[in-house]
């Protein structure tokens, strides 16, 4: 990389860090333990077919919650 690319990255990296990091702030407000017993009974994927790979259900409902 030359070296106006590593100080653009740099700038922008210590912009990110300035900002803070708000999902790990959402994180500490919500309690994620009830949705875990509700998500769980949704997703069964325990079958000889395969499927989609083991996931923790309480990341991928926050992905989703994300994605919206």
């Amino acid at each position: 990389m030359s070296t106006f690319s590593n100080f653009t990255l740099k700038q922008e990296y210590d912009r990110l860090i300035a900002a803070g990091d708000k999902l790990s702030e959402i994180d500490k407000l919500i309690n994620w333990k009830p949705f875990r017993t509700i998500l769980e009974s949704m997703y069964i994927n325990r079958t000889d077919k395969g499927g989609r790979p083991e996931n923790d259900v309480v990341m991928m409902f926050k992905m989703l919650v994300l994605q919206q």
